[in-house]
């Protein structure tokens, strides 16, 4: 089993490309967490987290699959905000 940015893959192989998106928080298990098993069979920690990305990659941000609602990720280059909300990303 390999990790990449708290989402289990099978190999590294296996990781999608999130091109220039990065996890920089993920939060305790408080508000917003919930446990989940993927088609897979593999456990998703869903917890509250952040992100830090170029816009060029914001379509991107659909490959995650373990952020609770609330979760944040900012464009470094352009200052967008989006929260994750039921299964959807959007610009604040």
């Amino acid at each position: 089993m390999y990790y990449y940015m708290d989402m289990p893959f099978a190999t590294e192989n296996d990781v999608p490309d999130f091109g220039t998106i990065k996890m920089i928080y993920s939060g305790d298990k408080v508000y917003g967490y919930k446990n989940n098993v993927d088609s897979n069979g593999h456990y998703i920690d869903r917890r509250l987290r952040g992100y830090i990305l170029a816009s060029k990659d914001i379509a991107k941000l659909n490959l995650i699959n373990n952020a609770a609602d609330g979760s944040r990720a900012i464009c470094a280059d352009t200052s967008d905000l989006y929260l994750y909300c039921d299964g959807t990303w959007y610009l604040q």
